[in-house]
């Protein structure tokens, strides 16, 4: 059971009530979130931090903290992706950015 369940959240109705009646809010949340190399080593080191965590309630708090941190990144239905979905991602992820980095330098 997850904490949605036991919570009863619909997260994408949360957010659509969200951006209706808060939408400044929403707004300032998605401004002052960290990018592009910052956010994969977030993603990296909560990739190792769920790895090294013991058995339990402490590899589920960093598990949804991961996957807290993969849908700011990006992942679409990040809530409900296993440890290994969210690491290909992140590797995913890590290829394009140094491929950006690279087209971005030839470009001119």
């Amino acid at each position: 059971m997850t904490w949605k369940n036991i919570l009863k959240i619909d997260m994408k109705e949360a957010r659509r009530l969200g951006e209706k009646y808060a939408p400044e809010e929403m707004g300032r949340s998605v401004q002052t979130l960290p990018r592009d190399n910052e956010m994969m080593s977030e993603l990296e080191r909560r990739v190792q931090s769920v790895k090294s965590a013991p058995p339990g309630l402490q590899r589920r708090s960093a598990l949804q903290l991961l996957r807290d941190a993969a849908e700011r990144a990006g992942m679409p239905d990040a809530a409900t992706k296993s440890l290994a979905e969210i690491s290909n991602f992140v590797r995913e992820m890590k290829v394009r950015s140094k491929g950006n980095q690279s087209n971005s330098g030839t470009a001119a």
